[in-house]
Formats: C-alpha cells, sequence, structure tokens
C-alpha cells in the first residue's frame, strides 16, 4: 500500500511526496524524453550528454563516483553519476523537478531504450542509511514557467544560493601548470625563485594504504559505515581511502591545521581540488583542439608543455594565449555576473534564445557569458562542422563578416589551427 500526497507550494508548482505503508514497495515515477522537448541538469556522467535524452544511464543510487577511475574498469554502466551531483532537472518546456534531499534517490535515464527519466526512493541494497528502519519514500517538487531560462531563473532564486565571491582573478588571468614531483618542497623552491604563483592539489580522501597507522588514529574524522561503527572506505585511483566528514566540526580543525602545514612546507599561494595529471604525450590533433577550447573556459591548465611537440606547437600556443588576453575582461564580467545573480560563466545556447528549437538541441556549443560563441572541433580529423547561431547578429572572427541569428552555417570551414568564434554584433 501506499499514498500520493499533492499539496499547491506556489502558484507555478506543487509539492508531490510519495510514502510507502510497506517496506517491500519504492515509490516510483518517471518523466518521458520523448518528444520535441529537451531535458538539462542532473549530474556529472562518465560519457556527457547534452541535453540528457541522448544519455543511457541504467537505475543507479544517485550519488557521487570517482568517474575519471571508474569508467576505465567498470564496464557495466553503474557507478557513472560523476564528482557533481545536484537534484533538479529542468526541460525546454519550462518544466523543472527538484528531489528533496533526504529522499534515498536512485535515477534512471532511458534505461534500455524507454525514453523516460525515472526517480525512485530505495533503501534496499543502498548505500543510504536507514537507521530506524523507515519505509522508503520519494518527495519531489514539479514547477512550469514560460521557457527553460525562466524556470532556471525561478530555481537559482528559490532553491539555490548564489556564489559568496567570485574566483581568485588571477586564477583567470594566469596559466596554471600542473605536474608531479617527487620532492614537492624542493620543487616549489625552483618555482618561488622564477616568482610563480604555487598552487596544491586538495582532495576529500585519505589513503589508506600510505599511513595505516594515523589512518586509524584519526579514525572519527571519516564518514562512517551505517552502523557508525567503522569508517567507509571506497576505491580512488586504484587505493583504498577514506572520506573525511567535513560535517564534523573536529574535521575541519584538523583539516584546516594541515593546510597550514602545507603552506608551511611548500609555501603555496592557492590549492585546487582536482587530481588529473596525463603523463603521457596526447595525439598532437587532440592537444591542439584541447588547446583550442581551453583558452575560453575560466581556468586554462597545462600539465604538457607545448614545447614537448615542437616549435609550430609553441607559436599556436603564444597565438592562443594571446587570444585569451583578449577575452579576460568577458570571462571576469560573466563571474561577476556568477555573484550577483547566480549566472553561469560558461552559458548553453538557449540561455540568450530560450524558446528556439535548434538552440535548446545544441550541445557541442557554448557561449562566454552572452556575448561570445565557440564552436569547438570535436572530432579527429575534421575540418568542417556544422554551427548554429541563436537569435542576434554575430559577427565571424574567422571570416570577418556578420551573420544572421536563427541559421545553421553548414559545413563551416575550421582548418586545425583555427577555432570557430563568433560576437555578438552591436545593433544601433
Amino acid at each position: 500500500m501506499y499514498r500520493q500526497v499533492i499539496r499547491h507550494q506556489h502558484d507555478s508548482c506543487h509539492d508531490v511526496y510519495w510514502t510507502s505503508t510497506s517496506r517491500d514497495f519504492t515509490p516510483h515515477d518517471c518523466f518521458t524524453l520523448r518528444g520535441p522537448h529537451h531535458w538539462f541538469g542532473g549530474s556529472l556522467l562518465s560519457s556527457q550528454y547534452m541535453p540528457l535524452q541522448y544519455a543511457e544511464v541504467p537505475m543507479q543510487p544517485y550519488i557521487t563516483n570517482d568517474i575519471l577511475f571508474k569508467s576505465k574498469v567498470e564496464k557495466d554502466r553503474t557507478n557513472v553519476f560523476g564528482n557533481v551531483v545536484e537534484r533538479f532537472w529542468i526541460n525546454s518546456n519550462g518544466v523543472g523537478i527538484v528531489v528533496d534531499s533526504s529522499v534515498p534517490l536512485h535515477v534512471s535515464l532511458n534505461e534500455s531504450g524507454s525514453s523516460l527519466l525515472c526517480f525512485k526512493g530505495d533503501y534496499n541494497e543502498s548505500p543510504f542509511p536507514n537507521p530506524n528502519n523507515e519505509p522508503p519514500f520519494l518527495k519531489y517538487t514539479i514547477c512550469k514557467e514560460d521557457n527553460v531560462k525562466k524556470m532556471r531563473d525561478f530555481f537559482q532564486r528559490t532553491h539555490f544560493e548564489k556564489p559568496q565571491g567570485i574566483p581568485d582573478l588571477s586564477v583567470m588571468q594566469k596559466v596554471t601548470w600542473s605536474t608531479k614531483a617527487n620532492n614537492s618542497a624542493q620543487m616549489v623552491g625552483i618555482l618561488k625563485q622564477t616568482h610563480s604563483d604555487v598552487s596544491a592539489v586538495l582532495t576529500p580522501f585519505v589513503s589508506v594504504d600510505n599511513n595505516t597507522r594515523n589512518f586509524a588514529q584519526n579514525s572519527a574524522l571519516f564518514i562512517h559505515d551505517k552502523g557508525g561503527k567503522a569508517p567507509t572506505l571506497t576505491g580512488w585511483y586504484g587505493g583504498l581511502v577514506g572520506i573525511l566528514d567535513f560535517s564534523n566540526p573536529k574535521t575541519q580543525e584538523w583539516y584546516k591545521q594541515k593546510l597550514e602545514d602545507m603552506k608551511n612546507v611548500i609555501g603555496g599561494n592557492g590549492f585546487k581540488g582536482d587530481n588529473f595529471n596525463e603523463t603521457l604525450l596526447p595525439d598532437r590533433e587532440l592537444y591542439i583542439r584541447w588547446l583550442q577550447v581551453a583558452t575560453y573556459l575560466p581556468v586554462m591548465k597545462f600539465s604538457i608543455p607545448p614545447w614537448d611537440y615542437d616549435e609550430e606547437m609553441v607559436t599556436l600556443t603564444k597565438t592562443m594565449l594571446e587570444k585569451r588576453e583578449s577575452i579576460l575582461p568577458l570571462l571576469e564580467k560573466a563571474a561577476r555576473e556568477a555573484e550577483h545573480y547566480g549566472a553561469p560563466i560558461i552559458r548553453p545556447l538557449w540561455w540568450v534564445s530560450p524558446t528556439d528549437q535548434d538552440a535548446l538541441a545544441v550541445g557541442n556549443q557554448f557561449l562566454v557569458g552572452e556575448t561570445l560563441l565557440v564552436a569547438p572541433v570535436l572530432m579527429p580529423g575534421t575540418t568542417e562542422i556544422d554551427i548554429y547561431l541563436p537569435e542576434g547578429t554575430w559577427h565571424d572572427e574567422i571570416n570577418d563578416k556578420d551573420w544572421d541569428g536563427r541559421q545553421w552555417l553548414k559545413s563551416y570551414k575550421v582548418e586545425l589551427h583555427q577555432i570557430a568564434t563568433f560576437t555578438q554584433a552591436r545593433t544601433i
């Protein structure tokens, strides 16, 4: 037995609450991905798609995973949700769904070609704790606005907090170099002599393998299993790690002290929460196309220097760095808009054309702020791509001409040393 309770929360919203009188019943709701509308939101995926109807994910717990590692070793399509997981989804018809944070949420996308986005509340054989043996439940809010942009802005005002400040602008303004060193303190000493700022890689994980005794002594600082008897361990880059419990004030103080200790050892200027460094020399074409895209993103991070290739690559890199200098004011403006309005720095095409069906379907182009459109080449051996221009007038940077919006540029020529960009032309 179960019951569904719906109550009006807002003129455009309903709260939906499924609860069960039997632990054998798992509340389950689905929404169609089929039709002219497109869905966005949710989490990072091991294979990223936008819009979401092109993805296929079997029903599984909606929790974060280390997809950089797991996607290489797990082929059964489980654990595909990534390092960022948000419990909201919006579609191009202006429908939005937010699932309550207390729900033991499982999610599927187009499972077995079903064309459905499904939510399930389930404690059975799941990572969600249920110490009081409560029956499963499903609770979410569903809302409607005129279009996807208005729906996204509504959720921003009602369900999400805006950033409390803008990122350190020096991170945008300067190129970040990333590498590994056997002696970190010595490496940092050399870098400081060149007046370079230094950042360190941080994670919420502590390795069991590196220092078992220290791990055991600090076991109270970690997230524990359902019974609270032992730290929960997980796999990360092939090793076992514990996850720090930052809801514990003692963990917060311990971690702050570790950061101070690290600064004293390496003299670091900043910290970055990432831990992926490629050690093999990437394919030349891939490196060039990556360099072109990275030029227009908030942070430009090198792990392989261009001079590891040849002088031609160095020259191309200098050209892209000059281009980045020219768009820094736009990146900084977009960052301030993120602080004031909650708008992302990098935006989809539908941000400026929210009712345009073509703009809504494009997932391989992006906007920097609202006035710069970037259409990167994403497939190897490609020098012609189809580009869609949304509403407005757009200046073609490669061919130095203006185009009217709401049209496709078919078989647009993009040589290996080029990336297609368009700036919104001023109108009088």
